[in-house]
C-alpha cells in the first residue's frame, strides 16, 4: 500500500503509533494515529476498553475518563484511534465499520486480534445518530457476542449509576437483537468480538444526544463508562469471602460492609463458592442479597449478579441475578426478587433470576452484590445454595 504512514512501517499500516493517549488530540492534524498501552503490558491483562471512531463525539472522552481519571488497574488496557485531532465530524470519511476494521491497517489493534486467547474481556464505545428511526427509542444499546444475560447485567448496573441504588433509572436500554435496530454488534468480524476470548466482546452503542448533549454535559457518558468498568472490576478483583462445599444447602455470609472502599477495585461485595457435587441440578439453585437483622428489613434493597467460571476460557459467565427489594406484604417483610422493568421494549427475551439447572453443577460461582439497608447505609451480603 502506498499510504502507509512510513516507508519503514509494516506494509499495510496506515496508523502511526502514538506515545500517549493525549497525543491523539494534539498530534493528528494530518495523520492517523492509534494508541494502546500494550508496550507496558507484562502479558496479563483482563479487559480492553476501545474507541475506534473519534468522530463519534464523546466516545474518546470515555476512554480518557477510564485511562486518566478512574482507578485504572493492572488488568486494564486501552486502544483508541486519533484522526484530525479528534475534531467532531471532521473525520467522518474515515468511518470504517466495526466489522471491517483491519489489524493490518491498525497494528496495535492487530496485536490484540492476534492474541485474543489472552484477553478475557473487551468493550468498545460507539455512538449512533438520534435521528436513526430504527434505534432512537433506545438511549443505549448493549451488544456484542457476549451472552445476553451478561449484557442484561451491564444494563442493570448502568441504570443504578444513572439513577441510584434505591431508585434505578428507567432509561430504555436494549441488550438483545430486537429484529428492528441493527446496531447489535453480533457480527463475528466485529473487532471487539475478535479481540476477546471466545469472541465474547461487549459493544456499547450510545445515542448521540445523550452522549454529547446540548447544553454540554459529561454526566451521562461518564456514568455509562464508570458503571461498565465497575462490572469488569468486579470480575477481575479478588473475592471478599469464599468457601468450598459438597452440599447443595450452603450459605456464604459476608463479613464486612466496607467492601468497595479505597484500594479495592470492585465497589460491591464479591462472594465465591466452589461447589463439588453429584446432586441433580434440578433439585437446587442459588440466590444472594442483603444479610439483614432478622433476615429482612422493609425498605432495604440489593442488586445481585451471579456468575459461573468457564474453566475452558477462564472467564465468568453471568447465569442469574437482578434486583432484590425487601417489602411489606400483608404485614410481613418479604424479599422480592425482581426482574428489571423496561419501558415497553420490543421482543425482550425472558430472563430467570435464579440460575437454571443447565448452568449448575460442580464448579466455581461468584456473586457480586450491592446491598443497602433502608437507611441507605451499606449492608452485609450473602450468597446461598439451597434445595428446591
Amino acid at each position: 500500500m502506498s499510504n502507509r504512514w512510513s516507508t519503514t512501517a509494516p506494509l499495510h499500516a496506515i496508523a502511526e503509533p502514538a506515545a500517549t493517549l493525549a497525543d491523539l488530540t494534539t498530534d493528528t492534524a494530518n495523520t492517523i494515529m492509534e494508541f494502546s498501552d500494550r508496550d507496558r503490558d507484562t502479558g496479563k491483562r483482563g479487559v480492553l476498553y476501545a474507541a475506534a471512531h473519534p468522530f463519534e463525539t464523546g466516545t474518546f472522552d470515555q476512554i480518557e475518563l477510564i485511562y486518566d481519571t478512574l482507578d485504572y488497574k493492572s488488568w486494564d488496557t486501552a486502544w483508541a484511534l486519533g484522526i484530525k485531532n479528534q475534531i467532531p465530524n471532521a473525520d467522518g470519511a474515515f468511518h470504517i465499520t466495526a466489522a471491517d476494521i483491519s489489524g493490518l491497517s491498525f497494528p496495535q489493534l492487530g496485536f490484540f486480534m492476534e492474541n485474543a486467547n489472552n484477553l478475557p474481556y473487551a468493550v468498545s464505545f460507539h455512538s449512533f445518530s438520534s435521528t436513526n428511526d430504527k434505534c432512537n427509542d433506545y438511549e443505549l444499546i448493549i451488544g456484542g457476542l457476549i451472552e445476553p444475560g451478561f449484557r442484561r447485567g451491564v444494563k442493570e448496573i448502568i441504570a443504578e449509576y444513572r439513577g441510584s441504588p434505591a431508585s434505578p433509572s428507567g432509561m430504555n436500554i436494549g441488550y438483545w437483537d430486537d429484529g428492528v435496530c441493527e446496531l447489535n454488534g453480533l457480527h463475528p468480524d466485529n473487532f471487539i468480538n475478535r479481540v476477546a476470548k471466545g469472541d465474547r466482546g461487549l459493544q456499547l452503542e450510545q445515542r448521540s444526544n445523550m452522549l454529547n448533549p446540548t447544553p454540554s454535559s459529561s454526566a451521562w457518558r461518564n456514568d455509562v463508562a464508570e458503571a461498565t468498568k465497575s462490572v469488569y472490576d468486579c470480575l477481575l478483583d479478588a473475592s471478599d469471602n469464599s468457601s468450598s462445599t459438597m452440599l447443595t444447602s450452603h450459605m456464604l455470609s459476608g463479613t464486612t460492609t466496607t467492601y468497595g472502599t479505597t484500594g479495592v477495585a470492585c465497589p460491591r461485595w464479591i462472594g465465591e463458592i466452589t461447589l463439588s457435587t453429584m446432586a441433580d441440578p434440578t433439585l437446587y439453585t442459588m440466590t444472594a442479597g442483603a444479610l439483614l437483622d432478622n433476615g429482612c428489613e422493609v425498605g432495604a434493597h440489593a442488586h445481585v449478579d451471579i456468575y459461573k467460571k468457564n474453566t475452558t476460557l477462564d472467564v465468568w459467565k453471568r447465569i442469574g441475578g437482578g434486583r432484590v427489594q425487601y417489602e411489606n406484604v400483608n404485614g410481613n417483610c418479604v424479599a422480592n426478587e425482581k426482574g428489571w422493568g423496561g419501558a415497553g421494549q420490543l421482543n425482550e427475551p425472558p430472563w430467570s433470576w435464579h440460575p437454571s439447572s443447565d448452568d449448575l453443577g460442580s464448579g466455581t460461582y461468584r456473586a457480586v452484590v450491592r446491598a443497602t439497608r433502608a437507611s441507605g447505609a451499606p449492608a452485609k451480603a450473602f450468597f446461598k445454595i439451597f434445595s428446591i
